[in-house]
């Protein structure tokens, strides 16, 4: 039996002589490659096609616990197709180490084996990371704002009062000062009208004399 070690399409002859006679005859060949899955059930080997093509397993062989079982010629799998091979029937108690051989011994499928992925992180878990990482950071950001606002408006309105008080006193002693300063000069006009009024009456007394004539 012939085997092609890797996919493609190859051309077979086969060549016939009988005493005088011969004959020659050409094929072609496709060779796919094997799609085939081998799993365990109750103690029974199963042998499953996924490609769309028949697969012949003549002379293929089950081997399970180191007993070999070998398939019958003209057993044909057809494509998308899952068949049991009971115990019964091939005498192998499935194990583990099961697997499927092509008819020169090579290995062509074993036990599938499926790896549980990791469990993945609840969803409430995660929400609650992603609030505490990010929550926080912004309410402490807030209330930083916040008291920096409030600090800040705290300042503004003590300079402001500042200005204004310092305003007002600025009026008020502008004003106190304008007071004195106008009573004074009133005074002081005051006193220089009657000074002047004091000083014409003496004045006038030595420069001029009333003389007073009688019609005698």
């Amino acid at each position: 039996m012939h085997h092609f070690p890797q996919p493609g399409r190859y051309a077979v002859v086969l060549d016939i002589a009988d005493g005088l006679f011969s004959a020659s005859h050409q094929v072609i060949v496709t060779v796919l490659p094997v799609s085939i899955k081998l799993t365990l059930h109750n103690g029974d080997i199963v042998l499953s096609n996924s490609s769309p093509k028949n697969l012949d397993l003549s002379y293929w062989n089950l081997r399970s616990d180191g007993k070999i079982f070998m398939i019958p010629k003209n057993t044909i799998l057809l494509g998308n197709a899952t068949v049991p091979f009971t115990k019964e029937i091939t005498k192998l108690q499935a194990t583990d180490d099961a697997a499927l051989l092509y008819p020169n011994g090579v290995v062509a499928a074993t036990v599938a084996k499926i790896v549980a992925a990791p469990p993945a992180p609840s969803s409430s878990t995660v929400t609650g990371a992603n609030n505490s990482a990010n929550v926080s950071p912004v309410s402490s950001a807030r209330a930083s704002y916040s008291e920096k606002e409030v600090a800040a408006d705290s300042e503004s309105f003590t300079d402001t009062n500042a200005q204004t008080a310092s305003a007002a006193a600025a009026e008020v002693d502008s004003s106190e000062t304008n007071g004195y300063v106008w009573w004074l000069g009133a005074i002081g006009l005051a006193v220089a009208g009657t000074g002047a009024v004091l000083a014409s009456r003496r004045a006038g007394k030595k420069e001029w004399n009333i003389i007073e004539e009688s019609a005698d």
